[in-house]
């Protein structure tokens, strides 16, 4: 048997596996609630993710520069795998750094938010550079040329990222989703404990003197449904 062949009779497995977990997560009652529970927590988690960027000054120079795509990056020498990256869109005018100046850019001094990034950036010739980035706001390029970028001219004192809204939708929907399957489980706990409402509760004895009557049709009316539930009842005695 080659590796293709596994592989198909692995499908089915993983596809039945699948259905069986979303089988449990929708249909069963505990698996509701660990379905409340997850939005729950989902919720929690992305609402406290919510921050507040300020501006700090960069640290001087000189810099060292990278060119991808329409982003510049700059490095320096006192710090390891810390970046700075210039987003040449966010800019009006766009800052322009010649070809030739790449080496030692003229840039005098930064300003950038105080929250970094994950980075990672592949190089032409196959390294790969990972640490972490801040996104410059400001950059002043001698001789004394200041370029803005559109996210400082609106927020000036910084700005906010709020996502609690969403957040407590998630958390509100998991918290529903969560009392309607755990009052599932209330109800079974109940009907297990003290048995299904309207359900006839005799001993066994009783149980078959009332059949025995019913059967010689003597004056006695037993509802069905009652003679239903009995001999459901003593049936799964004669189980145990």
């Amino acid at each position: 048997m080659n590796a293709a062949d596994r592989q198909e009779q692995r499908r089915p497995g993983c596809m039945a596996l699948l259905f069986r977990w979303l089988h449990f997560l929708v249909v069963t009652t505990p698996g509701r609630v660990v379905v409340g529970i997850i939005y729950v927590v989902s919720g929690l988690a992305y609402g406290f993710s919510s921050y507040t960027v300020h501006y700090q000054a960069g640290p001087s120079g000189p810099y060292h520069l990278l060119v991808s795509g329409d982003s510049y990056y700059l490095s320096t020498e006192s710090e390891q795998n810390v970046y700075y990256r210039v987003a040449v869109g966010d800019f009006q005018p766009m800052p322009h750094i010649q070809a030739e100046q790449w080496d030692k850019p003229p840039i005098v001094s930064l300003l950038i938010e105080d929250r970094a990034e994950h980075f990672e950036l592949w190089l032409p010739d196959g390294r790969r550079l990972r640490g972490k980035s801040y996104r410059v706001v400001q950059l002043t390029l001698s001789p004394n040329e200041t370029f803005t970028s559109a996210t400082l001219r609106q927020h000036p004192d910084g700005y906010s990222v709020n996502r609690w809204p969403l957040g407590l939708g998630s958390l509100g929907f998991g918290l529903l989703w969560w009392l309607f399957a755990s009052l599932g489980l209330l109800l079974d706990w109940l009907a297990k404990r003290k048995g299904r409402y309207g359900e006839l509760r005799v001993s066994e004895e009783k149980a078959l003197e009332l059949l025995d009557k019913q059967n010689r049709r003597e004056d006695l009316y037993v509802p069905e449904h009652w003679l239903r539930r009995i001999r459901r009842a003593l049936r799964d005695r004669g189980r145990d």
